[in-house]
């Protein structure tokens, strides 16, 4: 079986896996909300490396796997409002919910400051347009201030802006006519360049801004690269063996990152078409790691405000329950209605477009870059 072969079904493992990763994340989260990591650090180094590689290669596979599914989403859909209006309905509602909710909701509950003072504060009304952006990460006043991670309302939607960026810069790609297979080589070798150049081959005085951009990109491009060659991908083991064994001999090394993140990668692409039978009813359930993600961060930060001193192994099982109740709910009343409305919002897009082509003077087009 090739990656091909995999895409044309709907069958398949992808909304579980997503989910294990989401929630792999959250009990890593747990330990840093709930102030363990010293102690971890301290006295199980090891065991606290093996996590956060982990976590932080799920992180990874999540923009292969976007990579993968939104450019099978542009190619089948070949058209730029199409996909602009599927981007922004699976980003956006979501965010906002959650942005709306801890701005007006759990932040007046949890403030140090008397409820008058917290909704005088510009802060608090700049919040749901920031964060809701996707493009910011804002606090709120005197919001889960004396927290072990103090002040971060909702830290992990730091890399929402990444996905926004990797969307953009599909889109842009599409637009130029390089998203196809002949001409595909020359791209992922300037990105691989770039890759390599930024991660190795320099001083890197900002790399907290620097290096998530990069390795986050590289990773949009290998799943774009998956999906245009796959129908040249096969689908066994011996891709996880390869990444799996340099793995462990680049362990020590700055590529430890990316050839975990191609061990990940592979055993997913197996997990996620092989596998049949009853693991495949989780599809029903819907797509719930997204907001699971967006969710388990305050969640996580407002239970330990109220119980700080929750025994871990509850601690952790607590959060993952209501992120997952609030995601099924998100998912049933918010996301999939939302996704329902895609096509209105396009051909709303495409008559926009089309009214700034005419007063402009500019003939419609009629053949996309693609296309042509």
């Amino acid at each position: 079986m090739t990656v091909g072969e995999g895409l044309q079904s709907k069958a398949n493992n992808f909304n579980l896996l997503r989910m294990v990763g989401a929630l792999f994340i959250v009990f890593g989260h747990s330990i840093l909300l709930t102030g363990r990591y010293e102690a971890l650090h301290r006295d199980s180094p090891f065991l606290l490396a093996g996590i956060e590689l982990f976590a932080y290669t799920f992180l990874h596979i999540f923009f292969v796997f976007s990579g993968l599914m939104v450019a099978m989403s542009l190619d089948r859909r070949q058209s730029l409002a199409n996909y602009a209006a599927a981007r922004v309905l699976r980003i956006l509602p979501p965010l906002l919910l959650v942005s709306v909710t801890l701005a007006l909701v759990v932040g007046p509950f949890v403030t140090k400051l008397a409820i008058p003072a917290y909704f005088a504060d510009p802060q608090t009304w700049l919040y749901v347009p920031l964060a809701g952006s996707g493009l910011f990460v804002p606090g709120l006043p005197a919001v889960f201030t004396d927290m072990p991670i103090a002040g971060r309302v909702n830290l992990p939607t730091w890399t929402v802006r990444f996905e926004i960026v990797c969307y953009c810069g599909l889109a842009m790609v599409w637009l130029l006519g390089l998203l196809r297979p002949a001409r595909l080589p020359l791209l992922l070798a300037i990105g691989t360049a770039i890759y390599c150049y930024s991660m190795y081959g320099i001083e890197v005085h900002n790399a907290e801004v620097l290096i998530p951009r990069v390795s986050f990109g590289m990773c949009f491009m290998i799943g774009t690269a998956i999906y245009f060659y796959r129908h040249h991908i096969p689908i066994n083991g011996w891709p996880l063996l390869l990444f799996g064994l340099l793995t462990f001999l680049f362990y020590d090394t700055g590529w430890r990152q990316l050839m975990a993140t191609l061990a990940f990668t592979s055993a997913i692409l197996w997990l996620g078409f092989v596998p049949k039978g009853p693991i495949l009813a989780y599809n029903r359930v819907g797509e719930l790691s997204y907001s699971v993600y967006l969710w388990h961060w305050p969640i996580g930060q407002t239970l330990f405000s109220l119980a700080p001193g929750l025994a871990f192994y509850v601690y952790f099982p607590l959060v993952a329950l209501l992120s997952v109740a609030i995601a099924v709910l998100s998912w049933n009343l918010l996301e999939r209605p939302a996704l329902q409305r895609v096509p209105r919002l396009a051909d709303w897009l495409e008559q926009r477009v089309a009214r700034v082509r005419w007063s402009l003077g500019m003939r419609p087009r009629h053949s996309t870059p693609a296309a042509e």
